[in-house]
Protein backbone atom coordinates (compact mmCIF):
# COMPACT_ATOMS: atom_id res chain seq x y z
CA UNK A 1 0.00 0.00 0.00
CA UNK A 2 1.31 3.53 -1.05
CA UNK A 3 0.53 6.58 -0.47
CA UNK A 4 0.74 9.31 -3.39
CA UNK A 5 0.06 13.20 -3.27
CA UNK A 6 -1.84 15.64 -5.48
CA UNK A 7 -1.16 19.36 -5.60
CA UNK A 8 0.83 22.01 -6.72
CA UNK A 9 4.47 20.89 -6.76
CA UNK A 10 3.59 17.46 -5.82
CA UNK A 11 4.22 13.90 -7.81
CA UNK A 12 0.12 13.97 -9.22
CA UNK A 13 -1.26 17.71 -10.82
CA UNK A 14 -4.60 15.83 -10.55
CA UNK A 15 -6.44 13.32 -8.84
CA UNK A 16 -6.93 11.58 -11.82
CA UNK A 17 -3.10 11.07 -12.51
CA UNK A 18 -2.87 9.74 -9.02
CA UNK A 19 -5.84 7.23 -9.34
CA UNK A 20 -4.54 6.05 -12.61
CA UNK A 21 -1.05 5.27 -10.95
CA UNK A 22 -2.51 3.85 -7.77
CA UNK A 23 -2.95 0.36 -6.72
CA UNK A 24 -5.63 -1.43 -4.73
CA UNK A 25 -5.79 0.09 -1.03
CA UNK A 26 -3.27 2.88 -2.14
CA UNK A 27 -4.31 6.36 -0.20
CA UNK A 28 -4.23 9.70 -2.06
CA UNK A 29 -3.90 12.60 0.12
CA UNK A 30 -5.08 15.77 -1.70
CA UNK A 31 -3.70 18.94 -0.96
CA UNK A 32 -6.62 21.76 0.25
CA UNK A 33 -7.35 23.65 -3.70
CA UNK A 34 -9.51 23.93 -6.26
CA UNK A 35 -8.87 21.10 -8.91
CA UNK A 36 -11.12 22.05 -12.23
CA UNK A 37 -12.12 19.18 -14.41
CA UNK A 38 -10.50 16.97 -12.86
CA UNK A 39 -12.67 14.02 -13.66
CA UNK A 40 -11.86 10.49 -12.90
CA UNK A 41 -13.15 6.89 -11.95
CA UNK A 42 -12.49 4.64 -9.34
CA UNK A 43 -12.07 1.10 -10.03
CA UNK A 44 -10.24 -0.31 -7.34
CA UNK A 45 -10.21 0.01 -3.72
CA UNK A 46 -8.55 3.23 -2.74
CA UNK A 47 -8.82 6.02 0.33
CA UNK A 48 -8.95 9.81 -0.73
CA UNK A 49 -8.48 12.62 1.67
CA UNK A 50 -8.50 16.37 1.67
CA UNK A 51 -5.41 17.45 3.24
CA UNK A 52 -4.91 21.07 5.27
CA UNK A 53 -8.48 21.76 4.32
CA UNK A 54 -10.86 21.28 1.75
CA UNK A 55 -9.88 19.24 -1.71
CA UNK A 56 -12.59 21.35 -4.04
CA UNK A 57 -13.35 19.41 -7.14
CA UNK A 58 -15.01 21.76 -9.51
CA UNK A 59 -16.86 21.01 -13.03
CA UNK A 60 -16.64 23.83 -15.22
CA UNK A 61 -17.58 21.26 -18.37
CA UNK A 62 -19.53 18.23 -18.48
CA UNK A 63 -17.62 15.10 -17.36
CA UNK A 64 -16.77 13.10 -20.21
CA UNK A 65 -18.28 9.95 -19.61
CA UNK A 66 -21.63 11.87 -19.04
CA UNK A 67 -22.29 10.86 -15.48
CA UNK A 68 -20.09 12.32 -12.74
CA UNK A 69 -16.82 14.06 -11.22
CA UNK A 70 -16.15 11.13 -9.77
CA UNK A 71 -17.58 7.60 -10.84
CA UNK A 72 -17.15 5.21 -8.32
CA UNK A 73 -17.13 1.28 -9.05
CA UNK A 74 -14.94 -0.13 -6.19
CA UNK A 75 -14.79 0.06 -2.27
CA UNK A 76 -13.76 4.03 -1.42
CA UNK A 77 -13.54 6.01 1.42
CA UNK A 78 -13.16 9.86 1.37
CA UNK A 79 -12.72 12.42 3.46
CA UNK A 80 -12.53 16.36 3.36
CA UNK A 81 -13.59 16.53 -0.52
CA UNK A 82 -15.88 18.73 -2.17
CA UNK A 83 -17.63 18.09 -5.18
CA UNK A 84 -19.32 20.82 -7.14
CA UNK A 85 -20.87 22.12 -10.42
CA UNK A 86 -21.75 18.99 -12.01
CA UNK A 87 -24.23 19.05 -14.99
CA UNK A 88 -24.67 16.72 -18.16
CA UNK A 89 -27.36 16.88 -20.94
CA UNK A 90 -29.75 14.25 -19.64
CA UNK A 91 -29.91 16.00 -16.51
CA UNK A 92 -28.03 13.76 -13.83
CA UNK A 93 -24.67 15.10 -13.41
CA UNK A 94 -23.59 13.75 -9.86
CA UNK A 95 -20.68 15.29 -7.79
CA UNK A 96 -20.53 11.06 -7.61
CA UNK A 97 -21.94 8.43 -9.25
CA UNK A 98 -21.62 5.40 -7.53
CA UNK A 99 -21.77 1.98 -9.41
CA UNK A 100 -20.85 -0.75 -6.94
CA UNK A 101 -19.09 -1.39 -3.77
CA UNK A 102 -18.94 0.36 -0.46
CA UNK A 103 -18.57 4.11 -0.40
CA UNK A 104 -17.55 5.63 2.98
CA UNK A 105 -17.78 9.60 3.01
CA UNK A 106 -16.67 12.15 5.89
CA UNK A 107 -16.20 15.81 6.54
CA UNK A 108 -17.37 16.25 2.21
CA UNK A 109 -19.49 18.57 0.82
CA UNK A 110 -21.56 18.45 -2.80
CA UNK A 111 -23.06 21.67 -3.94
CA UNK A 112 -24.48 23.44 -6.87
CA UNK A 113 -24.38 19.89 -9.09
CA UNK A 114 -27.24 18.21 -10.85
CA UNK A 115 -27.20 15.54 -8.21
CA UNK A 116 -25.34 15.03 -5.46
CA UNK A 117 -24.89 11.54 -5.03
CA UNK A 118 -26.44 9.46 -7.96
CA UNK A 119 -26.34 5.52 -7.02
CA UNK A 120 -27.31 2.69 -9.92
CA UNK A 121 -30.59 1.27 -8.64
CA UNK A 122 -29.22 -2.09 -8.22
CA UNK A 123 -26.01 -0.85 -6.42
CA UNK A 124 -28.23 0.83 -3.96
CA UNK A 125 -29.84 -2.02 -2.97
CA UNK A 126 -26.81 -4.42 -2.76
CA UNK A 127 -24.11 -2.16 -1.71
CA UNK A 128 -23.57 0.62 1.09
CA UNK A 129 -23.66 3.96 1.58
CA UNK A 130 -22.07 5.39 4.84
CA UNK A 131 -22.04 9.47 5.31
CA UNK A 132 -20.78 11.21 8.36
CA UNK A 133 -20.41 14.93 8.93
CA UNK A 134 -20.84 15.95 5.69
CA UNK A 135 -23.13 18.19 4.02
CA UNK A 136 -25.21 18.64 0.28
CA UNK A 137 -26.94 21.56 -0.70
CA UNK A 138 -28.34 23.50 -3.44
CA UNK A 139 -28.08 20.25 -5.70
CA UNK A 140 -30.69 19.38 -8.13
CA UNK A 141 -32.47 21.55 -11.07
CA UNK A 142 -35.90 22.22 -9.40
CA UNK A 143 -38.05 19.32 -11.84
CA UNK A 144 -38.25 16.77 -9.07
CA UNK A 145 -36.44 14.02 -10.52
CA UNK A 146 -32.30 15.35 -9.30
CA UNK A 147 -31.56 15.61 -5.31
CA UNK A 148 -28.97 15.63 -3.10
CA UNK A 149 -28.61 11.66 -2.92
CA UNK A 150 -30.68 9.63 -4.95
CA UNK A 151 -30.22 6.08 -4.17
CA UNK A 152 -32.75 3.06 -5.64
CA UNK A 153 -35.71 3.96 -7.51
Amino acid sequence: MSVLTVGVGQTYATLAAAVAASGSFDTINVLAGTYTDDFTTISHPLTIRGIGGLANFVAVSSPPNGKAIMTVDADLSINSLAFAGAAVGDGNGAGIRYESGSLTISNSWFHDNQDGILATPFVANTGTISIDHSEFDHNGIGDGFTHNLYAGD
